[in-house]
Formats: C-alpha cells, structure tokens, sequence
C-alpha cells in the first residue's frame, strides 16, 4: 500500500505502529477497484487518486483518515487517546479516534445523518453474511433505539443483525444510537462550533467505504476520551464518573421548559453511608416510654412473643381478607413463603415493637398514623405485652398485615406503631377492592350484552 503524501511527516510514516494498526483495522474489508479520480485535502497535504483498478476503496479509506502522532501506541492504548478542542482545530497531528476493535456495524453509527443506502451497502451485507455465515434474513423487530442498543453492547446480534437494525432507523434514531454507543465505551461528548470533517469539493462522491471510516460532514460533537482513559492509580471520588452504557431520554425540543423543582439542589451533606444512615435513623416521635413492662418483656419474653407472633402468622381459623386476595390464597390454598423467612419475620415484630417504647418513630413523619380520638386510638401505649397481643390478633385475622411483616421498612413501623390504625386500614382496603370488582363485574356484563344485542340486530 502506497501514497504520496510528505515522507517527512511522522504522522503519515507507513512504518510507524498507528499506521500498521489503522491498516489492520480496515484489513477485513474486501477490497474493490475504484474508478473515479479525484483530489481532496487531508489536513494540509494535496493527495491524488490515480484512475487505476489496483487501488482499493480501503487505501481510499486510510489516507483520508487525518494524521496519527507515531508515539508507538500499544494496542491496548488505542482506545484512550485524549483529545482536546485546540487538537481538533489547530494541531493536525491529532486525528479523530475510531477505535481499531469496532465491529463493522458499529462503525455504521459512526456517521450519524447519513443512512448506508449506497453502492457499498449490499457488499457490506454479503461481507457481514459471509463473515457469520448465516442467512440474509430481515429481521424488523429491533427497530426500538433502547433495544437495539442494549443488545449491540451486549453481543446479542451479529454484525449484519446490528446492520439492518440501523438501516430501519432515521436518521435521528440513528445519531441518538451513535452517542449512545460512543459514551457506552468511555467518551464524553464536546460540542464545537468549528466544523472539523475533512473538506471536499463534492461530498457525494465521496466513496461510502470513507464514511464508514471518518464522518465527511461537520459533526455537531466529538467524542473525547472519558474516564476509561484515566489511570486506576488517579482515579478518586471527585473525577469518577460511570461508563456504563445510560439510555437517555427523549425529550422534545419543542416542549416548554420544566418548572424549577420544589426541592433544593444537592448539598452533599453526608460524605459516608454510616453518616446518612445516622440521619434515617434518628428520633423523629418521641417514644411511648409509659409501658412499665418494656424491661421484663425484653429480658424474658422474646421466645414467647416470637413463637406466637409466628402461630398467629399461620393461623387460618379467622382470616377476613377478600376471597380473591392474593394474600389470603398465600396461606390458604398455595403456600408462598419460606417458613423459615416467617420465623426470622417474627423476630422483627417483636424488635420493632419494643422499639415503638424505646426508641421512638424513626421513619419520615408523612408516613405516621397520628389518631388522638376514636377506636383507632393506640390503646397499647402503656403497654407492651398488650401491644403485641394486639399485633398477634392482626395478623390472624389480616394475612394482608404478614406481608407487612415480611417486608420490613415503613409498613411494619406502622403495624408495630398502632395495630388497630393498621388493621383499619387493611379492613377498608378490603372493602375498596370488592366495590371495585363489582363495578367492573357490572361493566363487563353491560359490555357483553351489548355485544349480543348488536349480533341479534346484524
């Protein structure tokens, strides 16, 4: 392979390492005579494409690429190349990064207004066939942006899969998949307003081999080297950002602008998990501390209360939830839980309660049940053995409030907190959902027999 660029140019040296790397790259590509001729300028140097059949379109492909410093990069390096905004606009010994492990397709995203339609597109397909050696069949259903990036990153198609995916997309699918791709392996995106493709006199001409190598059109960003490129022993809690592919939302760029959230921007207050955590934790209702008996329950009665918090779990004697809920058929007709998951559960009853005496409501204050007056009163409060004698007698009537148990958190602060409060509220969420299901009962009967009626008419 041979051209007549300045021998003086390191960049350009045919036996520096770049230039053996960047000519692997394309090596796969099949060549195909060219028989046009033409004159571009690459960055300073005036070049010619001779009218001869010997040249290939991968030739074309390699001397259009801007010029490469000869650092002797290690292949491992190629992908961490550092770029600036002087480098693109000034210094044309900085060339535009195309990483030297992209599969075919993926350097089909890289030009993301143009659509491979041209004279190249159907050998890009039988090359891309032959390479798996599979059927050239059109599959359609990839055609959602989200889907056919996160199956790209994860090696679920093949390049000719990932190729006729693309095809189906526009052309503003097609730029939002190519960001996506380029942040996915590391690059941020810096927006320029000097266009920095390679001039030329008519951009149609340009064979569609070169745009698979490098965009022939002013690209509204470039990516930089992010946070892949930076040493393991640099990185730190203030420069690290993820790399990890994020799908990004589409927003419409007609749409007013949002309103300012209510809330204050980030402070950064806690600086490890232990000093949030401190925070979550700390006192927000003082505790009902008027229970005498909180010391010899804690001290003798934890086998006790556990064993019966969990009898009463089981117990089926006395369930009032709805036939069709979920909970009541758990216990009823098809067991869902591990017992032993139940045991563990019961232990955790019995701590949140003492902690109802001792420590107090912990959790946001919207999430607390205040009742001062009525039968939903907390009756309990000055005591904690009838405070779990009241707990025991929820979740033997109400599976619903098991669930509660099982997962933790909030909901069981709150059955801890005041049983006959939470065993209200189940008792009317019960009653919510069977006047609901009679209501959709009635419109789906209405809905049938307005259906045979029409029949009978027709």
């Amino acid at each position: 392979m041979s051209s007549t660029h300045d021998p003086n140019s390191p960049a350009r040296s045919e036996n520096s390492n770049s230039y053996i790397d960047v000519r692997d790259a394309f090596a796969p590509l099949p060549e195909l005579p060219v028989n046009c001729s033409g004159q571009h300028n690459d960055a300073g140097y005036h070049e010619h494409v001779d009218d001869l059949g010997s040249h290939s379109i991968v030739h074309d492909a390699f001397v259009t690429l801007p010029a490469l410093p000869d650092n002797d990069f290690e292949s491992n390096d190629f992908g961490h190349i550092d770029f600036g905004h002087n480098d693109f606009t000034s210094n044309h010994e900085i060339a535009e990064y195309i990483p030297d492990e992209f599969d075919p397709a993926l350097q089909l995203a890289l030009v993301p207004a143009q659509r491979y339609n041209g004279p190249l597109a159907p050998m890009f397909d039988e090359f891309t066939a032959q390479r798996n050696n599979e059927p050239q069949v059109l599959n359609n259903d990839d055609s959602d942006l989200e889907d056919v990036a996160a199956r790209i990153l994860s090696g679920a198609l093949s390049p000719r899969q990932q190729a006729e995916a693309m095809s189906c997309m526009s052309e503003h699918s097609m730029d939002k998949l190519y960001h996506d791709l380029m942040r996915s392996r590391g690059f941020q995106l810096t927006l320029f307003t000097t266009p920095t493709a390679i001039p030329v006199d008519n951009p149609s001409a340009v064979p569609n081999a070169i745009s698979l190598a490098i965009p022939v059109v002013a690209p509204s960003a470039i990516p930089v080297a992010g946070p892949a490129a930076t040493p393991s022993g640099i990185l730190n809690e203030n420069n690290y950002t993820p790399v990890a592919w994020e799908p990004q939302p589409a927003l419409d760029p007609n749409a007013p602008p949002p309103p300012p959230p209510l809330y204050p921007a980030y402070t950064g207050r806690f600086q490890s998990g232990p000093a949030a955590r401190a925070y979550r934790k700390r006192n927000r209702i003082v505790p009902k501390s008027h229970a005498s008996d909180v010391e010899r329950v804690k001290r003798y009665g934890r086998m006790y209360w556990v064993r019966r918090i969990y009898e009463s779990m089981i117990d089926i004697s006395n369930v009032s939830d709805s036939e069709n809920s979920i909970h009541r058929t758990r216990f009823m007709k098809e067991p869902a839980f591990n017992p032993l998951d139940l045991e563990a559960a019961a232990h955790h009853v019995f701590d949140e309660s003492l902690a109802v005496h001792e420590r107090g409501w912990v959790r946001p204050i919207i999430y607390h049940k205040k009742v001062v007056r009525g039968k939903l009163t907390d009756v309990s409060e000055k005591c904690l053995e009838r405070r779990l004698a009241r707990i025991c007698l929820c979740l033997q009537q109400k599976k619903a409030t098991v669930d509660d148990a099982v997962r933790g958190g909030v909901t069981l602060a709150l059955l801890c907190d005041n049983p006959e409060a939470r065993g209200f509220t189940k008792l009317s969420n019960n009653t919510g959902n069977a006047k609901r299901g009679e209501r959709l009962r009635a419109a789906k009967e209405a809905e049938a027999e307005a259906e045979a009626e029409e029949s009978e008419e027709e």
